[in-house]
């Protein structure tokens, strides 16, 4: 599955709803256990903590993540769950 980000200031958004099943992908149940990320976007990789976004967060940013890829509604209908992850940059 793909993993669709936003942009928040300096932080990246990304959503994560498993195709609708009650079960979350292997990606936020890794960066719960270890939330360093190594993130490459357009050939630039770079260091990143992640953490679940809050409420606050997540409702500035999902209309634009669902405009991204409308599935977003469809499979969190499905499940009743989502996750949220904001990605904060780590300077070197």
């Amino acid at each position: 599955m793909p993993v669709y980000y936003v942009r928040d200031g300096k932080n990246l958004v990304a959503v994560c709803e498993n195709f609708g099943l009650d079960t979350a992908s292997s990606w936020p149940k890794n960066l719960l256990a270890d939330p360093k990320a190594r993130v490459e976007i357009d050939g630039t990789t770079a260091s990143y903590l992640s953490r679940p976004a809050t409420e606050e967060e997540v409702a500035r940013n999902m209309p634009r993540l669902i405009e991204m890829w409308p599935a977003h509604d469809t499979y969190v209908k499905r499940s009743g769950t989502r996750k949220v992850f904001v990605f904060a940059p780590v300077d070197v």
